[in-house]
Order: structure tokens, then C-alpha cells, then sequence
């Protein structure tokens, strides 16, 4: 369940977690249960993806584990302890390397998946359940 705030005029700020049962506006002060309001607030998600896995990947790639905390650069320790995007863009500019590109020097194209045949996945799906859920009678 989410945790948000609320203001009771009484008792000031308050935090609840919003369950089925309370309505999504206002929830009762924990000190003298009078319906508060709920106040507006920023979710708390990581929007940035600033520790996404392909990051700590790509740091594995670039960096040598047993090595890379000892190093003289501070942008290659950084990145070996904390590897973040911020860290991984900041270590790529200070080395002079740029993400994979194509030919032409522009970023990699992506190609759309060819398109299936709806209508035969389905009928292909449903033959092999039919055959599945098939009943032998031995006499």
C-alpha cells in the first residue's frame, strides 16, 4: 500500500498508508481522528533510472573489478564504487568513448519484430491444448 501524507488542522503533518477501506482524499488523525486532508506530494520512484542493471554492466565491462578502486582517476573509482549513470557518462566523457553507433555515425536502429499470423499462432496454440487435454479410452 502507498504511504502518504495528510494535515490534520489539529495536530499538523501525518503520515498513513492509503488502504480499500479509507477513502483516497482523507484519512482519520492518528491523535484525535478527524478526517484529514491528503496533501499533494511527489512519488518517491527513481524516474531517472539512475541505477538501472545495463549501467552496472557496462561498468563491469569498462572496469577492471580488482583493480578499479585502487586507480589514480577519480572518475574510475567513482565509477567501480558507485556505478550510476552520472558516474558512467561522466567516466565515458573523460576517456573519450561514445555509445556503439552505426555506419553512418548515428545511434544504432532498432528494426520492429516482423508480425505474426494471429490466426495460425492461435490455431497452432489451441491444437497442441486440444491435444493436451485429450482423453484416451483403453478397452
Amino acid at each position: 500500500m502507498p504511504l502518504y501524507d495528510f494535515k490534520c488542522k489539529k495536530h499538523g503533518v501525518f503520515e498513513d498508508f492509503l488502504s480499500s477501506d479509507t477513502k483516497f482524499w482523507f484519512a482519520p488523525c492518528p491523535k484525535c481522528g478527524k478526517m484529514s486532508p491528503k496533501l499533494p506530494c511527489v512519488c518517491k520512484v527513481n524516474v531517472a533510472n539512475e541505477d538501472a542493471p545495463h549501467i552496472r554492466e557496462a561498468a563491469n565491462m569498462l572496469l577492471d573489478k580488482e583493480t578499479a578502486h585502487l586507480s589514480d582517476d577519480p572518475k574510475v573509482r567513482a565509477l567501480a564504487a558507485n556505478p550510476t549513470r552520472s558516474n558512467l557518462t561522466a567516466y565515458m566523457k573523460d576517456k573519450k568513448i561514445r555509445y556503439a553507433e552505426n555506419e553512418e555515425g548515428a545511434p544504432p536502429r532498432f528494426r520492429k519484430p516482423e508480425s505474426v499470423d494471429k490466426k495460425a499462432l492461435v490455431n497452432e496454440l489451441y491444437q497442441k491444448k486440444r491435444k493436451r487435454d485429450r482423453l484416451e479410452v483403453r478397452s
